[in-house]
């Protein structure tokens, strides 16, 4: 079987990362579940299962221009955060890691356009994860969520670009106390 050049050009290409990343899918939330109004859509930045319980994590612009993230747990609200997008140069946002049942965190960040994949750093084994385009919500910036397994804790986020390369490493704050209650994860834009 003969590909073209272009198909050849085009794999080569997406297993460099030099493609941009995949459009967020845009959702709906319950009205009630939402930090700030929403002004626009609703992206999705990850989903999956929590031993029996499902989870989403959504992003959206708030009337004020803030980028908002929200997880949901169980179609039930869990926690979330509304910040500034990155400024020029910078390269994260609005960061979340919030304590769900049995042990489980669910991290989430609004990051630079440059990033393609986020390493996130544990008290164990690091974990890597795919960005979504946010410019569904009107900015040009990416963002990801993913959830951490039973008591891991998340200490750092490095943020890579194209390459591979390190753009940004950020330093999180403990989580406590732990299990099941939210802590204290210093963001950016954070006093």
């Amino acid at each position: 079987m003969r590909r073209s050049p272009a198909l050849v050009a085009l794999l080569v290409l997406a297993g460099c990362g030099l493609l941009p990343p995949a459009p967020a899918e845009v959702t709906e939330l319950a009205p009630d579940l939402h930090l700030e109004a929403p002004d626009g859509p609703i992206v999705v930045l990850g989903r999956g299962q929590l031993a029996e319980l499902s989870w989403e994590a959504v992003a959206y612009r708030s009337r004020n221009g803030d980028v908002c993230t929200y997880q949901v747990v169980d179609e039930l609200g869990n926690g979330g955060g509304c910040g500034p997008v990155p400024a020029d140069g910078a390269v994260f946002g609005p960061i979340g890691a919030t304590p769900v049942a049995n042990g489980w965190v669910i991290v989430d960040a609004v990051l630079s356009g440059d990033v393609r994949r986020v390493r996130i750093e544990t008290d164990g084994e690091p974990f890597e994860a795919d960005v979504v385009s946010l410019t569904a919500i009107g900015v040009e910036v990416t963002g990801f969520a993913i959830a951490l397994a039973d008591g891991r804790e998340p200490t750092a986020l490095v943020a890579l670009d194209a390459g591979g390369s390190v753009l940004e490493r950020f330093e999180l704050l403990p989580l406590q106390p732990r299990p099941g209650a939210p802590g204290a994860v210093p963001t950016p834009a954070s006093p």
